[in-house]
């Protein structure tokens, strides 16, 4: 890890959790997440596919505001 990230997290409080592509349970959390980011696009985008770019930030607002 680059001393840049070790100094933010550090002043933030933070932990960086690392883990591998062979680890099971990362693996179904990342799915997880990618399912419901790929059906909040859907819903947001509807027809007009080529205007994604525009809706992604309250896509971004509404992931991030949501319970999980």
């Amino acid at each position: 890890m680059s001393d840049f990230w070790c100094i933010l997290c550090r002043k933030l409080d933070t932990h960086i959790q690392f883990n591998t592509t062979c680890h099971p349970q990362t693996d179904k959390q990342t799915k997880v997440v990618n399912k419901s980011l790929r059906s909040l696009g859907r819903s947001l985008v509807k027809k007009n596919i080529q205007d994604w770019d525009i809706v992604l930030p309250q896509a971004e607002f509404a992931y991030n505001h949501s319970t999980s």
